[in-house]
C-alpha cells in the first residue's frame, strides 16, 4: 500500500530590523558563514527532520546603528493548532553589516500563522516584531514569504510636560453651629363684626387686624363660621363679608391668624405659629353672629326687594335657566347668588379684577372681562375655566366688558390704562381664539345687545357728543 505525501509547505521569512529613539538602523551585505536556525537545524532546511538535506547557510551580522549589533533573533510560526519556533544566529568573521535577516522554514502544516520574531541587540534593547495576525498563508508544496519589521527599542529616560488646563481651588471653610431665630408670631389687634345680628338678606362685615408682619414668612388670616349654611365671602383675607344665607340661630365667626414660615434653609416651613386663642399668643379670637329667621308675614305690599351684600361688585347678568345671578367683583371673585333662596351659594375664583360679564343665548356660557389683558370664558355645564389674550396697544388696560353675539361670537371693549385716545373694538371667535379688530372706540365704551343679539348698542364714554349706537 502507498502512501501519499505529507500536506507541509515551506516559509521564508524576510526581516527588517530597526532602532528607535536615539538610535538609527544601517546595514549592508555580508560574507557568508553558517547561519543556524529551526531547532538546530540549518536554516534554509525544512524543519527539525533529521533525513532532510541542508539546502543552504547564510552568515550575517546586523548593524543597526553606531557600536550597536544583532547576533541572534528568536522566531515563532504559530496558530491556534501548530507552533515551528527556532533560532537565527547571525553571526559574521569578516566584520561586514547585512540589510536583513532571510531564513526559509520548512515542513509547516497547511494553515493560516502569525510569524513573530523578538530577540534583543548587543547593548541589550529588546527587539521585536509580527505579521498580522494568521496574515500568512501556507500551501502544500510551495514557499510562503512573509516579511516582518523588526524594531528595537532604546528605553529612554527623557519626560514630556503634560498640558495642564485646569488648577484647583483650596477652601478653608469654617463651620459653626447656631440656632435660628425664633418665629415672630402676629397676634390679633383688633377684631370686628357688623352688624352682630342680621336679618338675611343683610350681611355682616368682617373685619381684622393683627401685629406687624414679619421677614420670617407671611402672615395668613383664616375666617371660619360653626354655622354649616352660613357663607363667608374671602375667608382669607383680613376682611371678609358674612352671609347667613341658609343658618339661622346664633353662629360662632372666629378668626385665625398664623405665619407661613421660611425654614432655615430658605424652604417653606408651613404653618409655624400654634394658632391659639389667649394669652401669651392672641392669634384666635371669636364672637357670635345672630342670624335671624325672616317672617314672610311682615312683608309689606308689592315686589320684594333683596339686597345683595357684596361691596366690591362690578357687574352682573342673570342665568334664567339655573335660578342664579353672576356677579363680577374687583377681587376677581365671580359670585354665584341664588335668587330662590336670596344668598351666595358659591364663587368662582378668576383672573385680576374682573369687569362687565354676559351670558351665551343657550345660557350655557359666561364671557368675563377683566383687566389683565384678557377675556375669561366659563363653560357652566363642566365649569372649565379658559382664557382667550388679547393684543393690547399701548394704552389699553385690559378687556372692559363684553356682549354675545351667538352663542360662539362676542364683542369686547377695552379699557384706559395710561392715555386717552382710541382703542380697537374687537370681535372673538371662542372656538378657535380667533381675534379680529372690527371698529375703533373710546376706552371703556359700554356694550349692551338686544334680546335676539341682532343689535349691540355701544355707548362710547369720556367723550362729549360721542356717538351711541
Amino acid at each position: 500500500m502507498c502512501r501519499g505525501p505529507a500536506q507541509t509547505g515551506v516559509v521564508s521569512v524576510i526581516a527588517l530590523l530597526t532602532a528607535t529613539a536615539l538610535t538609527t538602523a544601517c546595514s549592508s551585505s555580508s560574507d557568508s558563514t553558517e547561519s543556524r536556525g529551526y531547532n538546530g537545524g540549518t536554516v534554509g532546511s525544512a524543519g527539525a527532520n533529521p533525513n532532510q538535506n541542508a539546502v543552504g547557510s547564510v552568515g550575517l551580522r546586523l548593524a543597526i546603528g553606531t557600536g550597536v549589533d544583532v547576533n541572534s533573533l528568536e522566531w515563532t510560526i504559530a496558530n491556534t493548532s501548530n507552533t515551528y519556533s527556532g533560532t537565527v544566529l547571525i553571526t559574521d568573521d569578516a566584520g561586514v553589516s547585512a540589510q536583513s535577516v532571510e531564513f526559509v522554514a520548512g515542513g509547516v502544516a497547511v494553515g493560516s500563522y502569525t510569524v513573530s520574531i523578538n530577540g534583543s541587540d548587543s547593548n541589550g534593547d529588546p527587539c521585536f516584531g509580527s505579521t498580522a495576525p494568521n496574515a500568512v498563508l501556507v500551501s502544500a508544496g510551495t514557499i510562503s514569504a512573509a516579511t516582518v519589521l523588526v524594531t528595537c527599542t532604546i528605553p529612554t529616560d527623557a519626560s514630556v510636560a503634560a498640558d495642564v488646563f485646569s488648577g484647583s481651588v483650596a477652601i478653608d471653610a469654617g463651620v459653626a453651629l447656631v440656632n435660628q431665630s425664633p418665629y415672630p408670631c402676629p397676634a390679633i389687634s383688633s377684631f370686628a363684626i357688623n352688624p352682630a345680628e342680621v336679618l338675611p338678606p343683610q350681611a355682616a362685615a368682617l373685619s381684622g387686624v393683627s401685629t406687624a408682619g414679619s421677614s420670617a414668612g407671611t402672615e395668613t388670616f383664616l375666617w371660619t363660621t360653626s354655622c354649616a349654611g352660613a357663607l363667608i365671602l374671602y375667608p382669607a383675607s383680613p376682611n371678609a363679608t358674612f352671609n347667613c344665607s341658609s343658618a339661622s340661630g346664633t353662629c360662632i365667626v372666629t378668626l385665625t391668624v398664623n405665619l407661613d414660615g421660611v425654614s432655615a434653609s430658605g424652604g417653606d416651613a408651613g404653618l409655624v405659629c400654634p394658632g391659639t386663642a389667649g394669652a401669651p399668643y392672641y392669634e384666635q379670637m371669636s364672637a357670635n353672629v345672630v342670624c335671624e329667621p325672616v317672617d314672610a308675614s311682615v312683608q309689606g305690599p308689592g315686589p320684594e326687594i333683596a339686597f345683595v351684600p357684596v361691596s366690591d361688585r362690578v357687574d352682573m347678568v342673570h342665568d334664567a335657566k339655573r335660578g342664579l345671578l353672576y356677579i363680577s367683583t374687583q377681587s376677581g371673585a365671580l359670585l354665584e347668588y341664588d335668587l330662590a333662596e336670596n344668598f351666595v351659594i358659591g364663587q368662582l375664583a378668576l383672573i385680576g379684577s374682573l369687569g362687565g360679564i354676559d351670558l351665551s343665548p343657550s345660557q350655557d356660557t359666561l364671557v368675563v372681562a377683566s383687566g389683565n389683558g384678557a377675556i375669561q370664558v366659563v363653560d357652566l355645564t363642566s365649569g372649565v375655566n379658559t382664557r382667550i389674550e388679547l393684543a393690547l396697544v399701548p394704552g389699553e388696560g385690559g378687556s372692559f366688558t363684553a356682549a354675545f353675539i351667538d352663542d360662539d361670537t362676542v364683542l369686547v371693549s377695552t379699557g384706559l390704562f395710561s392715555y386717552s385716545g382710541f382703542f380697537p373694538l374687537r370681535l372673538i371667535q371662542l372656538s378657535t381664539g380667533d381675534v379680529m379688530q372690527i371698529a375703533t372706540v373710546s376706552p371703556n365704551t359700554m356694550l349692551t345687545p338686544s334680546a335676539d343679539r341682532s343689535v349691540v348698542a355701544i355707548a362710547q364714554a369720556d367723550i362729549v357728543g360721542a356717538p351711541f349706537g
